[in-house]
């Protein structure tokens, strides 16, 4: 049989203890004056009292959301507002944003409410050059509110038909209190396509008083990017003869219109596919190799101009500064002076083995079509291929300067001084 044991005394301490711990926590709360909470309701807050005080339609994301994805760039931080799509490059970066489906260079981009003069190079490979803004020159991490403003007011700066982004840049009177305050990250990207580690990293600093503040920021990245797909250069449609297509005339094989990839006449030496040189190429061959399609089929079957599977490897760097300066006299006015840097730089490879489609002269064999008229199947004998082996180094350079200033120095620098209400 079992004794139980109790132990008063051994309670009581263990009720003396949470009495002492009820106390000690009361007067600590009594030492605590006010409590001040921020995270993702001030966020959502932030954004709403934007919309509700601007006179358009509007769309804000602030420092607070922006932070809280991966986005390396502000495009694609733009790109997750409602009505926003991106323009991006080869690699996946955003580049240039389009509003409301209108075409990018509608799109009017500011930086503190002035205007942004940039030559874009635009994408790899792209052949229209303009006056649109490249934003994966600017990192996320120096700015703090960016807004999307959908539709015109008499206030704004023209040019911006689909709208205009105004990109905010970090200040020192953003920090509530007075004195000191550092922020840094950092972040470690690893991609198994090319086992490659990309670094990241970022920190501002910044001091204010009660009237002037000082805030600097820098930030950079070292992607290493690796890019493998299958790509083609338009489409287009086989060239048959009449003789090929059986009629009169070749109208009844090309009802679509393109006919730029020629067919022979007869199979030329060196063909392959077990083809005999000089056996006439007609409808009755066509027919005899192609039992699954019929001529009208061979002769609109679309097929790509210019097919080839593509390897893009290489480094995307990129460095930003930030300097403002920042003086309040009063509550009602502010001085402030923003000065930013931005290094840019891609080197980089490309490799493509193409099958020349456009204007070449291939025999089609055993070719099917879907439902939609596309080639899903075949082999084309004297087909031609070329390999295009292309090395880039590109800079992005913006075209607002200082005037002066050692070559270095000028690469990519914005000024912007204002004077400005602050309840503007």
């Amino acid at each position: 049989m079992r004794t139980k044991h109790s132990h008063p005394l051994f309670a009581v301490s263990l009720l003396g203890l949470a009495i002492a711990s009820s106390i000690a926590q009361a007067q600590q709360r009594e030492e605590v004056e006010e409590v001040v909470v921020t995270g993702y309701k001030a966020s959502l807050q932030s954004a709403t009292n934007a919309k509700r005080e601007s006179t358009s339609l509007v769309e804000s994301v602030f420092a607070e959301d922006i932070g809280k994805f991966p986005d390396l760039n502000v495009a694609d931080s733009i790109g997750r507002i409602p009505g926003i799509q991106l323009t991006r490059d080869i690699n996946g970066d955003g580049l240039q944003i389009a509003i409301r489906g209108l075409g990018t260079n509608f799109t009017k981009v500011l930086l503190n409410n002035t205007q942004i003069a940039v030559a874009s190079g635009g994408s790899v490979d792209s052949q229209n050059q303009n006056r649109e803004v490249d934003l994966n020159l600017f990192p996320t991490e120096l700015f703090t509110r960016i807004d999307v403003a959908k539709t015109p007011v008499a206030s704004g700066l023209e040019g911006g038909l689909a709208g205009v982004v105004n990109m905010r840049s970090a200040r020192p009177f953003d920090s509530k209190d007075e004195g000191f305050h550092t922020t840094y990250q950092g972040q470690l990207a690893y991609t198994e396509i090319n086992e490659e580690t990309s670094p990241r990293a970022a920190f501002t600093t910044s001091w204010r008083n009660e009237t002037f503040g000082v805030l600097f920021g820098l930030a950079g990245v070292n992607s290493k990017s690796t890019t493998e797909g299958y790509e083609t250069i338009g489409w287009s449609n086989m060239n048959l003869s009449a003789a090929q297509c059986g009629t009169a005339t070749a109208a009844a094989c090309d009802t679509i219109g393109g006919n730029n990839i020629n067919v022979p006449a007869t199979v030329p030496e060196g063909a392959g596919a077990g083809l005999v040189a000089g056996t006439a190429v007609d409808a009755a061959f066509l027919q005899a190799n192609n039992p699954n399609a019929t001529l009208q089929q061979i002769g609109d079957g679309l097929l790509p101009r210019l097919s080839r599977p593509a390897y893009i490897d290489g480094t995307r760097d990129r460095v930003a500064g930030l300097l403002s300066l920042e003086y309040r006299p009063s509550d009602e006015t502010q001085f402030y002076l923003d000065a930013m840097w931005a290094d840019a730089s891609r080197e980089f490879d490309r490799l493509d083995m193409n099958w020349v489609g456009r204007f070449g002269s291939v025999i089609p064999l055993d070719m099917e079509v879907d439902e939609n008229n596309v080639v899903t199947k075949g082999t084309f004998a004297n087909a031609q291929f070329f390999l295009e082996a292309r090395p880039y180094s590109e800079e992005k350079i913006p075209a607002a300067i200082i005037h002066g200033l050692p070559p270095i120095l000028i690469l990519t620098i914005l000024v912007l001084v204002g004077y400005l209400p602050v309840a503007a």
